[in-house]
């Protein structure tokens, strides 16, 4: 996966990366459409589980956990 975190990064390098936050039945829906249709996707939810189901689906989804705080 590219480094899409770094501002530097040109508009074109990014053009077909996405982030999918929340990757319950929607979320992991999108994400494997987004595959598909040969995208770059980092999934994003507070569970392992849901992470690691996602991931099942294709291992170049990149995932990672993040709590949230209130």
């Amino acid at each position: 996966m590219h480094s899409w975190w770094h501002w530097q990064n040109s508009r074109d390098e990014l053009a077909n990366s996405y982030a999918v936050i929340g990757v319950g039945r929607f979320g992991s829906a999108v994400c494997r459409e987004l595959i598909r249709n040969d995208a770059e996707v980092l999934a994003i939810d507070s569970s392992q589980r849901a992470i690691e189901a996602v991931r099942m689906v294709d291992p170049a989804i990149e995932g990672r956990v993040v709590c949230l705080l209130y």
